[in-house]
């Protein structure tokens, strides 16, 4: 990597200037590395001046891609917001700040911001072609994870109650895995994918009944 990769911080102790260097990189603290600049820290200055980067190469192409390629997206669309990427767990995580325009992202149960994080995906893909992609507005698939969570659970009991199959959906394949975790963590019951493409319907149905 080059002088380029660094982001340049201050602050009153070494260990702020870390976090303000990781909120800006949006990186963890072992996912960086810092030089100290000697220079302004024999002038006499009251603050800490740090050169910062993060380890692997690829982060710092992947964050740079996904922050230019979504900023373009919603030009070229011509919706405001504010960008963050940051990378967790091995998947560069795109989030989307726009109060206004948000809802049109999102779309009808979430199908916009699919197809937008497909396009990124696959876009990204061409920096490196073992990144995962997940791209939020708003903190939709955190509000959404949870409203699917309660559905679970209102379809366990129905299915449980009434001995009877309870169908959800569509699902796109995150959403299913949501589901089944759920159903694999209570009693009585099973759950089943059916149809075919992205987007599938969920059954939970009683254990006894089997496939």
């Amino acid at each position: 990597m080059t002088d380029k990769d660094f982001v340049e911080v201050e602050g009153v102790t070494l260990e702020e200037a870390l976090r303000e260097a990781c909120r800006s990189l949006g990186a963890e603290r072992h996912e960086v590395e810092y030089r100290l600049d000697r220079d302004h820290f024999r002038s006499g200055a009251a603050s800490v001046r740090l050169q910062v980067r993060l380890k692997d190469p690829k982060q710092v192409e992947a964050l740079r891609f996904g922050r230019t390629f979504v900023e373009g997206v919603l030009s070229r669309a011509g919706i405001e917001g504010e960008v963050d990427t940051r990378i967790a767990d091995g998947t560069l995580q795109v989030g989307i700040r726009s109060q206004e325009d948000g809802s049109l992202l999102i779309g009808r149960d979430g199908r916009t911001l699919e197809a937008l994080q497909y396009l990124v995906s696959r876009a990204a893909s061409r920096v490196d072609p073992e990144m995962r992609v997940s791209v939020d507005v708003e903190d939709y698939r955190g509000r959404r994870e949870e409203a699917l969570r309660e559905r679970a659970q209102d379809a366990i009991d129905e299915a449980r109650r009434f001995r009877k199959t309870v169908t959800l959906g569509p699902l796109n394949s995150y959403e299913r895995r949501i589901v089944h975790l759920e159903v694999t963590r209570a009693s009585g019951v099973e759950s089943r994918s059916v149809g075919e493409g992205q987007l599938k319907r969920l059954q939970i149905y009683p254990a006894s009944e089997g496939r």
